[in-house]
């Protein structure tokens, strides 16, 4: 719901969502170990920075129409 209220079309948002899916299985079969462990961290802050930023776009449109 994120990203379809931060202005993406349905095809975009299930395109977006599919990519970090496939980010974390490719990560999950392609590295091994400790390394496995640190890309799987470093794909989740990158997917947390997304929802972050996303979030405050929407408050600040939400916030743009309030105003006026």
């Amino acid at each position: 719901h994120r990203f379809l209220q931060a202005g993406f079309s349905k095809t975009a948002t299930l395109l977006i969502i599919c990519a970090i899916s496939a980010a974390f299985g490719f990560s999950a079969l392609i590295f091994e170990g400790q390394t496995t462990i640190i890309m799987i961290g470093v794909l989740a802050i990158i997917s947390l920075l997304i929802f972050v930023v996303l979030d405050l776009k929407v408050r600040k449109q939400d916030t743009r129409y309030k105003i006026q």
